[in-house]
C-alpha cells in the first residue's frame, strides 16, 4: 500500500530511532570512563613502582661496583676475587662482572674521557694503574609482570678507579764519596771552566733536596712562554737560569729538606758566578717528566717534603755532563798516584749523561751515562840495572757501558716503599792508546798493543811491547727502600763488589815483551806497582762521573703513594 512501510523498514526505523536514543542517553558513561581509567592508572602506578625498584637497584649496583672498583685496583693481583668480595658484602653475591680490565689511566687534560683509559693484558704489564668494572645485576619487578614484563630485568654499572703512585729516583750517583780536588777538574772540564767548589760545598749540595714541581714552576717563570712540563725541559735554557731556579727555591723554603740549604744556596751561587754565560743545555737530557707530558705548568699539585723531589747535585752534575756530552775532556792535573817520579793524565768522553726520574710511574726506566777514559800513565826516569833509566809511558783505554734503573713497584709501605731492578754496565780496560777518536760511539776502539819504552843497549834502541786487558761484566740486583731510606738520602748499590777488580785482572793478563831478549824485572816491577796504585785514582774519577765498576748506585728522592680514586 501506497504510503505505507514495509516491515523491513519499520524494522530498520526502529533500531535507528533506539540507537539515537542511545547515543543521546548520558546514563553510566562515568562508570565506563572510569573502568577505562583505573585500568590506565594501575599500568602507569606498575611502570613507575617497577622503574622506582629498578633505579634503586642500579644506584645500589653502581655504589657496590664504585666500591669493587676501589678494591680491585688496590689489589691488582687478584682484582677478580677482590671485586667479587665487594660486591657480595654489598648484597650483590650473584651480579655478574661482564669486564674487569686492568690498564693505564692518564690524568693529561689534553685527552678525551673516553681516551684516558688504555686496558692491558695483564695486571703484571709495566704500568698498569687502573681498572675498569662493567657488572649485570637482576632487579626484580612485581606489577609489570601483570603487563607481560619479565619477573627480573637486568641492569648495568660501571667504574674505573686509578690509584696512581709516583717516585722520583736517580742512578749512578755515589755522593758520599765525592772529591772535590777531581769533581771541579771533571764537573769544570765538561762545562769549560774551572770550578773551586770546597768539599763543603759538594756535600751541600748533594744533601740538598727540593720539591720538582714547585723547581719547574719556579723555572717556567724565567723561561717565558712555555705551557707545559714537557714543554719546559725541552728548551735550551741557560745553566746559570737552572742554579738560578734552585737557588730561589731554595731561599723561598717550600718544598725543601736537607741539613745544610743555606750552603747549598751558597755553592749555587759560587757556581753561577764561574759558571760560562753562554752554557746552555736541554734538560730533557737529565730530566726525565715523561709521565708529565701534556700536563700545564701549575696544574700538578706540588706534594711538598713528602713527594717528587729532586737533588740539587744531581740537578748541577746533570747540566755540567749534558753540555759536556760528546766532547773530550783533558785533565792534566789533580791527578796523582802514590809513587815518586809518576805523572797521570786522562781524556774523559760521555756518550750520554744520565738522567733523574721526576714524577716516574712503574716502569720507568733511567741510564747511566756511558764513558770511555783514556789514561796515560808515565814513569819517569825508571832505573834499570845495565841500562841508562828510561822512561815508561802506558796508555790505557777504559770503556764502561751504560747501567740502566728501572722503577717496579712502589709498595708504598713504610719498611718498603720504593723497589727498584737495576742492571750495571759492562766494563772493559785494556793497555792501548784510543785518545785520538774517544768521542765516537758509533764505534768501540779496540787500540793496538803499544810501545811503552825503548832500552838502550848497546846503542840500539829496543822496544818494550805491552799487552792486557780486563773485564767487568754486567750483573743484576734488586733495591727495596724504606722511608727511612728515603729521608736519608739511602744510597742503595746494586750489583756486585768489584772495587779492584778491573785492574787486578788487568794485571793478571799484563804480558810485556821484548824481542829476542828477556824483560827486566826492575821494569817489570815498577809497571806493576803502577797499574796497582791506579785503581782508586780511577774508581775516585768515575765515581764523580756516578759510574762505579760493577755497582749502580740508586737513590730515591721521594715518593707519592697514590689514593685510590674514581675516574670515570
Amino acid at each position: 500500500m501506497d504510503g505505507e512501510a514495509t516491515p523491513l523498514e519499520a524494522e530498520w526505523e526502529g533500531r535507528k530511532k533506539f540507537l539515537c536514543a542511545f547515543r543521546d542517553d548520558n546514563k553510566g558513561v562515568i562508570s565506563v570512563m572510569a573502568a577505562f581509567t583505573l585500568v590506565i592508572v594501575i599500568a602507569i602506578a606498575a611502570l613507575v613502582a617497577d622503574a622506582g625498584s629498578l633505579l634503586l637497584t642500579r644506584r645500589s649496583l653502581q655504589n657496590a661496583t664504585d666500591a669493587a672498583a676501589f678494591a680491585a685496583v688496590q689489589n691488582l693481583a687478584n682484582a677478580q676475587s677482590a671485586a667479587q668480595n665487594v660486591l657480595a658484602a654489598n648484597g650483590f653475591a650473584d651480579v655478574t662482572i661482564e669486564e674487569l680490565s686492568p690498564g693505564t689511566y692518564s690524568p693529561d687534560e689534553t685527552l678525551s674521557a673516553d681516551s684516558r683509559f688504555v686496558s692491558a693484558a695483564s695486571a703484571s704489564d709495566p704500568g698498569v694503574n687502573a681498572v675498569f668494572i662493567r657488572t649485570t645485576a637482576r632487579a626484580n619487578t612485581y606489577f609489570s609482570r601483570v603487563f607481560g614484563a619479565a619477573d627480573k630485568l637486568p641492569v648495568h654499572a660501571k667504574a674505573t678507579a686509578t690509584q696512581i703512585a709516583v717516585a722520583s729516583f736517580s742512578a749512578g750517583t755515589r755522593t758520599a764519596s765525592l772529591d772535590n780536588g777531581i769533581a771541579n777538574k771533571v764537573l769544570g772540564g765538561m762545562l769549560g771552566t774551572t770550578l773551586s767548589l770546597s768539599a763543603v760545598d759538594y756535600n751541600a749540595l748533594a744533601s740538598t733536596r727540593m720539591d720538582a714541581l714547585t723547581y719547574m714552576n719556579k723555572l717556567a717563570t724565567h723561561v717565558g712562554t712555555v705551557s707545559t712540563y714537557d714543554g719546559l725541559v725541552s728548551q735550551e735554557i741557560s745553566i746559570s737560569i737552572l742554579l738560578l731556579a734552585a737557588s730561589e727555591v731554595l731561599v723561598d723554603g717550600n718544598g725543601v729538606s736537607g741539613s745544610d740549604s743555606a750552603g747549598a744556596i751558597s755553592a749555587l751561587n759560587s757556581l753561577s758566578a764561574q759558571i760560562p754565560s753562554g752554557a746552555t743545555v736541554t734538560p730533557a737530557e737529565f730530566l726525565d717528566v715523561s709521565d708529565l707530558a701534556g700536563r700545564s705548568i701549575n696544574s700538578v699539585e706540588g706534594v711538598g717534603h713528602e713527594g717528587l723531589m729532586l737533588n740539587v747535585y744531581d740537578l748541577f752534575a746533570g747540566a755540567a755532563r749534558a753540555y759536556g756530552t760528546g766532547q773530550t775532556i783533558n785533565i792534566t792535573s789533580g791527578l796523582s798516584l802514590p809513587i815518586t817520579n809518576t805523572n797521570l793524565t786522562a781524556k774523559i768522553a760521555l756518550g750520554a749523561p744520565m738522567t733523574t726520574a721526576v714524577d716516574a710511574k712503574i716502569g720507568t726506566s733511567i741510564h747511566t751515562a756511558q764513558t770511555r777514559i783514556a789514561l796515560d800513565l808515565k814513569l819517569l826516569s825508571v832505573s834499570i840495572p845495565l841500562v841508562l833509566s828510561t822512561t815508561v809511558d802506558i796508555p790505557i783505554f777504559i770503556n764502561v757501558a751504560s747501567g740502566t734503573a728501572t722503577l717496579t713497584a712502589i709498595p708504598c709501605q713504610s719498611t718498603d716503599m720504593v723497589d727498584l731492578h737495576g742492571t750495571t754496565g759492562l766494563a772493559t780496560a785494556k793497555i792501548g792508546d784510543a785518545s785520538s777518536n774517544l768521542s765516537d760511539f758509533t764505534t768501540t776502539p779496540n787500540p793496538a798493543n803499544p810501545t811503552i819504552a825503548s832500552l838502550k843497549v848497546l846503542l840500539l834502541s829496543v822496544p818494550i811491547i805491552a799487552q792486557g786487558s780486563s773485564t767487568v761484566g754486567s750483573s743484576q740486583g734488586d733495591a727495596s727502600f724504606s722511608r727511612d731510606n728515603i729521608d736519608t738520602l739511602a744510597v742503595h748499590t746494586i750489583g756486585g763488589a768489584t772495587d779492584g777488580v778491573l785492574f787486578s785482572n788487568l794485571l793478571g793478563s799484563l804480558q810485556l815483551s821484548v824481542a829476542g831478549a828477556t824483560v827486566p824485572s826492575a821494569l817489570t816491577n815498577s809497571v806493576t806497582a803502577a797499574l796497582a796504585a791506579l785503581d782508586p785514582v780511577v774508581t775516585s774519577l768515575l765515581r764523580t762521573l756516578g759510574i762505579h765498576l760493577g755497582d749502580l748506585d740508586t737513590v730515591v728522592n721521594g715518593a707519592k703513594c697514590g689514593v685510590p680514586m674514581l675516574v670515570q
